[in-house]
């Protein structure tokens, strides 16, 4: 009975336990400090996006205004329009993300990530509505532009011939937005989250079971 020492046993029990929860809240801040970063990159990326749409813009625009104003008109519309509903979009996505409870940081990631994957699902959407209707629209108010004088007929002729030329183009714009560069700027940072999020629980119940 001698060997049985309570006060050690105790001691050395309370000592598992700080360390168990001390290690706990490392991952847990580890985990805040990860998920935070990430966020933080895919709002770098979305201003990186806007600043480099706006200097694209700029330079069609320039060419638009030489080519015809009427074309330069009608890019600005569909510009305006295109940008007006994707940060609409962004900024609502900001505003959840914003809003999501940091108490436990568990349900804050899966937060996180059902938000992020809302987001890439309605910004594929996007790109595969508006980017058709805008390439119609386009195509329209350029062959309009140059039908003064022309014939119906070679109006409609024109217009045909330059949509066989833009369709190819939409596709390859629409999937390689879907597959790639939708992916680079915010596919990535989702999978991170997710990443984040099993690590997270996969220590959480290992430290649970010892």
């Amino acid at each position: 009975m001698s060997n049985f020492n309570v006060k050690e046993i105790w001691a050395e029990s309370t000592k598992k336990a700080d360390n168990h929860y001390k290690g706990i809240g490392d991952v847990e801040k580890l985990a805040r400090k990860k998920s935070k970063d990430i966020l933080q990159k895919i709002h770098r990326n979305m201003l990186q996006e806007t600043f480099s749409t706006v200097i694209l813009t700029v330079v069609v625009a320039v060419g638009a205004y030489y080519y015809n104003p009427l074309v330069l008109y009608g890019f600005l519309i569909i510009t305006t329009i295109t940008m007006y509903i994707t940060l609409k979009e962004y900024y609502k996505f900001r505003r959840r993300v914003k809003n999501v409870a940091q108490q436990n940081i568990i349900v804050a990631l899966r937060d996180y990530i059902q938000l992020t994957g809302r987001y890439l699902k309605r910004l594929k959407l996007l790109v595969n509505y508006l980017t058709p209707v805008a390439s119609f629209i386009f195509v329209t108010i350029i062959v309009l532009a140059d039908a003064e004088g022309r014939s119906t007929k070679l109006i409609l002729l024109h217009f045909g011939l330059t949509l066989l030329i833009i369709i190819p183009l939409i596709i390859f714009i629409i999937r390689f937005a879907n597959k790639k560069y939708i992916w680079w700027l915010y596919g990535r940072q989702h999978e991170k989250l997710k990443e984040t999020l099993h690590s997270l629980e996969d220590h959480t119940v290992v430290s649970t079971d010892e």
